[in-house]
């Protein structure tokens, strides 16, 4: 039986299986760095889209390093306005480094991004939230690795260790706050949201 229909026979669409075929392609990529002994690639093939490493960096608090974050977008940019206002495919990675992140802080400290990114006005986008903070809701340890991506279809899915834990639906504005946490003008951490822009 083909791969395509045995997927469709448990209900999974196209659009996942797009997903689940991001990562076939990852033994011919380049590496690009080596950021607190995570490798980061250069590239990322991305269904038909290739996407580039635009920057990344470590998420500290109180001089403890918790995740290194790696942006990937379809062209580089310094510009974080277009990023986060950009209807384009992006992907980012957050690599847990630190025993001291749990499901419990990640949450409430992405809870925070969101109230930071749209400066209080998490009313109108509270229902995707408590959907996608849903992501975070089983143990977190040492070593694992979240991806977020966005797709133009208005869709965020989320990976955790290359298995699909969540694929929801989303308003712009949703998404604008979502990569807002980094990246607006009062992000997680501002060197974070510099090294994710490449500067």
């Amino acid at each position: 039986m083909a791969f395509n229909s045995f997927l469709s026979l448990l209900g999974i669409g196209r659009k996942l299986v797009w997903v689940f075929m991001v990562f076939a392609v990852f033994a011919s990529q380049v590496q690009a760095k080596v950021l607190e002994g995570i490798k980061l690639q250069e590239q990322i093939e991305l269904g038909t889209e290739t996407l580039t490493l635009n920057g990344a960096g470590k998420r500290s608090k109180f001089f403890i390093d918790l995740y290194v974050a790696a942006l990937y977008l379809t062209e580089k940019t310094q510009d974080a306005d277009k990023i986060i206002h950009d209807d384009q495919t992006m992907l980012l990675q957050l690599h847990v480094i630190s025993k001291l992140i749990s499901s419990e802080n990640l949450s409430k400290g992405t809870e925070e991004g969101f109230n930071k990114s749209t400066n209080n006005n998490t009313q109108p986008i509270k229902e995707e939230i408590d959907v996608f903070l849903e992501s975070f809701k089983e143990p977190i340890k040492l070593g694992d690795m979240f991806e977020i991506i966005y797709l133009p279809t208005k869709e965020i899915t989320v990976l955790k260790n290359r298995q699909l834990i969540k694929r929801m639906p989303v308003s712009m504005s949703f998404k604008e706050a979502l990569f807002g946490i980094w990246l607006c003008d009062k992000p997680a951490q501002a060197s974070l949201k510099n090294n994710l822009l490449g500067k």
